[in-house]
């Protein structure tokens, strides 16, 4: 069991390191000698886990989405009661909680993202006995994509920017652009300013 213990707290580790390191470089720009700098370990060690630092990067990214869609199809959240408000606020206080770190690799990962949740989606579908047809699960897999992206990338701006962040604020926005529309959303809020 102590063995056990070590090999997880030296994985844990790296992948701290490799966050760290994401949050402030391109993955090219990460390379195994940084990394295991960074983890206070050695190179050999380093591979023992892992091939490159592209693996690295894809198991890390798998984990992180598995994560975050465990957060957001909790066993007592109905598909008929899920909400954009949320969905959005789940991810914003999954990405707050790691100082914004896995937004790169959401942002990178978002194909895997996208499957994880539509797959989800059907699956509830599936247990509450509606089948979607192939026009239907395309359908699905484009909208699940054009909000997935949207949101990612207007938190994308709350991260880069300086400004505090009222998440509140945010998630409402974020709902009423899902809700109404973005070009509604334009056309009202031009209204306002004439």
């Amino acid at each position: 069991m102590q063995y056990s213990n070590k090999r997880e707290k030296t994985k844990r580790s790296i992948i701290n390191a490799f966050m760290d390191l994401s949050g402030s470089r391109d993955i090219s720009q990460i390379t195994v000698r940084s990394l295991c700098e960074s983890a206070e370990i050695n190179r050999s060690t380093f591979y023992t886990y892992y091939t490159d630092v592209y693996e690295l990067r894809d198991m890390v990214a798998k984990e992180l989405v598995t994560d975050l869609a465990g957060r957001i199809f909790t066993e007592d959240r109905k598909i008929k009661d899920m909400d954009i408000n949320a969905i959005v606020r789940t991810l914003a206080e999954f990405l707050e909680e790691r100082e914004w770190k896995p937004l790169i690799l959401l942002k990178a990962n978002t194909n895997l993202f996208v499957n994880m949740i539509s797959g989800e989606l059907q699956k509830r579908m599936g247990d509450m006995g509606l089948q979607l047809t192939g026009n239907q699960e395309s359908d699905l897999q484009l909208y699940a994509r054009y909000h997935i992206n949207g949101v990612i990338a207007v938190l994308s701006t709350l991260d880069e920017d300086s400004a505090p962040k009222d998440i509140d604020i945010v998630i409402g926005k974020i709902a009423r652009l899902a809700n109404e529309g973005v070009l509604t959303v334009i056309k009202k809020e031009l209204g306002k300013m004439q």
